[in-house]
């Protein structure tokens, strides 16, 4: 399991990923060059199961993320890394937030994330 294995996204290479164990956890450190104008997660696939890495910030010229998981998450057999595309972000509702004005969706909060549209900041409500 540990080893340099590569980051695919679009059937091209787009990175790298060193993975070590540290005990009973795996290091990822994970280095790619993307296109700056869009969010992007990190995911590995071992065997069925498929654990999002997180999100890779700028650093230089290329982006990078460092992340440590169980290493009873993961099977035994071989990872493979692939870049995928904030869904969430775009198939949701934006609902701009501003300061010192009521937030009438607090019960849609745990299904948001935090976005810049345009300027203004606001969530983006998943409606799956």
């Amino acid at each position: 399991m540990e080893g340099l294995y590569e980051i695919t996204y679009g059937g091209q290479t787009a990175g790298t990923a060193k993975v070590s164990a540290e005990g009973l956890y795996y290091r990822f450190d994970c280095q790619c060059r993307l296109d700056r104008k869009a969010l992007f997660k990190i995911c590995v696939a071992c065997g069925e199961a498929a654990v999002i890495l997180g999100t890779p910030v700028p650093e230089g010229d290329t982006f990078r993320l460092q992340k440590r998981l169980p290493v009873k998450r993961f099977c035994g057999e071989t990872m493979r890394f692939y870049i995928e595309g904030n869904a969430a972000e775009k198939s949701g509702i934006f609902v701009p937030v501003s300061e010192n004005e009521p937030f009438a969706h607090l019960i849609d909060l745990k299904n948001a994330v935090f976005s810049i549209r345009d300027g203004v900041s606001g969530i983006v409500i998943n409606k799956q």
